[in-house]
């Protein structure tokens, strides 16, 4: 489809790290948590929200369409961009 945009991301539950967090449920509120390294994750079917008093994030929102029975994101769920190596 021109003009269409699509981002994909695969997720494995064996994997010991997970780029999705949700800080504790404080999002990007919580303590040297950087913004500016983060995009709200949200479950397919809800809206995307920013927390009250949390800064806008740089990267746009990400819908995770998860699999068959799976329990929807947390509000304050954030994929961390910032991965250092």
């Amino acid at each position: 489809m021109l003009g269409m945009h699509l981002t994909f991301f695969v997720f494995s539950a064996a994997k010991a790290y997970s780029p999705i967090s949700t800080y504790s449920g404080r999002g990007t509120l919580k303590p040297g948590v950087q913004p500016e390294e983060h995009a709200i994750a949200y479950s397919y079917g809800k809206e995307p929200e920013i927390l009250e008093g949390e800064d806008m994030l740089r990267f746009e929102p990400f819908c995770i369409v998860g699999a068959k029975g799976t329990a929807p994101l947390h509000k304050a769920s954030r994929i961390y961009f910032g991965i250092r190596k």
